[in-house]
């Protein structure tokens, strides 16, 4: 048998790798108790984030750092012209 040919011994291998898991229920009393706890923290965390809307803190406004440069230069450059 090469390579490029498929195992004869379990021809549906590659099939049942496929499949999605099948999640059995947990009977045991502790599986039941983390179920019930995982369920509610699900549902106060989609609460909790659904009710607040994120915002955004508001920009500060920074001056420009140049502007005595650029009156300063057109000063000059309308006494050059004068």
């Amino acid at each position: 048998m090469t390579r490029a040919q498929p195992s004869q011994a379990n021809p549906l291998a590659g099939v049942t790798r496929a499949w999605p898991a099948i999640a059995l229920p947990r009977n045991e009393p502790r599986h039941r108790i983390a179920d019930l706890l995982r369920r509610i923290l699900a549902a106060v965390s989609a609460e909790s984030t659904t009710d607040t809307p994120k915002t955004r803190p508001k920009r500060e406004y920074h001056p420009p750092l140049r502007e005595s440069f650029m009156e300063e230069a057109a000063m000059r450059r309308e006494m050059f012209r004068l």
